[in-house]
């Protein structure tokens, strides 16, 4: 869930749709932005107590109730400068380092980059929350201030695991390449620190590839793929199973971007065979969640040198989103 409502952008009904989601077992990506942009996302189980905002649910220390980002006077607290639109950010992760941050394909093995953005939002740990943990923190570059980026919460009770992230901008395209351009509002200097080092791009691509691999484990639901049934579990906050099946995950082979011509003239043909694809399984094509795969800009599947992802839509096709 992408959130940029000003606070009214999730209805009760569909407050209590995605609880329900939850409560089924199924996994839930959560990011946000700065002040109240996203904060429609506290009436949300769980997950929403580990967004802090201005007006809603803020940070329990008033020292923190302050402007961070100096630039930008229009926008207000929480607003933490990770760093400017196009450059990539430390993290500082705790130990042990979570399964969503493990990448063997990396150099040094785990994701140490992710996105900057010069006014990020706050996530915390919720109080009395066993099952959940901060797996990443960032820090400020204006006052030096650590904050967090990222809550993961493990599955518990029945209900599926959860990320809470600072900010919707470690997964935009804008981000990762400003060459794609941005709203007409956005004023702030950009930075070239990925146009310099594109590499640093395979850390938030393979962390990607991780939440959605994470994220679709339940508990109690078979693996149509391996036979594995996992359990609910409680105490630690480390999700096991991925623990044990992190030389699974892999960067994947992005190619590289084609012109927008060649893109728009393939997502015709690329539909046609997901539908197919859907058909030839038992599936609608045009239901959410029936297509699965993920396309590129290409608009082909998104394989890897290491491992083929297409085991991992596999996995999850038997998710029912009715």
């Amino acid at each position: 869930m992408i959130a940029v409502d000003g606070g009214d952008g999730l209805s009760p009904a569909d407050a209590r749709g995605i609880n329900r989601f939850q409560r089924q077992g199924r996994g839930l990506l959560t990011a946000r932005d700065h002040q109240d942009v996203g904060s429609s996302l506290c009436a949300l189980e769980r997950v929403g107590a580990a967004h802090q905002f201005h007006t809603r649910n803020p940070e329990p220390d008033p020292e923190r109730r302050t402007r961070d980002d100096p630039e930008t006077d229009s926008i207000s607290w929480p607003n933490y400068h990770s760093g400017a639109n196009g450059e990539y950010q430390w993290i500082e992760a705790g130990e042990p380092v979570h399964p969503l941050l493990l990448a063997p394909a990396l150099p040094r093995g785990r994701v140490r980059r992710i996105p900057a953005h010069p006014h990020e939002g706050a996530v915390s740990l919720p109080p009395l929350e066993r099952d959940a943990r901060i797996i990443a923190c960032g820090r400020s570059l204006a006052t030096d201030r650590s904050f967090g980026l990222a809550v993961a919460f493990d599955s518990c009770g029945g209900r599926g695991r959860a990320v809470a992230h600072s900010s919707f901008h470690h997964f935009a395209d804008y981000n990762w390449c400003v060459a794609t351009g941005c709203p007409t509002f956005v004023s702030e200097p950009v930075g070239d620190g990925y146009r310099r080092e594109p590499e640093a791009l395979d850390e938030v691509k393979a962390y990607v590839a991780n939440l959605a691999y994470w994220l679709s484990h339940r508990p109690g639901v078979q693996d149509q793929a391996t036979g594995h049934i996992e359990r609910p579990h409680t105490g630690d906050g480390v999700a096991r199973r991925v623990n044990d099946d992190r030389d699974r995950i892999r960067t994947p082979a992005y190619p590289q971007r084609e012109p927008q011509s060649a893109v728009s003239s393939r997502r015709g043909s690329a539909f046609a065979r997901t539908a197919s694809d859907a058909a030839s399984n038992g599936r609608r094509a045009d239901r959410p969640g029936a297509n699965h795969v993920v396309p590129d800009q290409g608009g082909q599947p998104l394989g890897g040198d290491t491992h083929d992802f297409r085991d991992d839509t596999r996995r999850v096709r038997h998710v029912s989103w009715a």
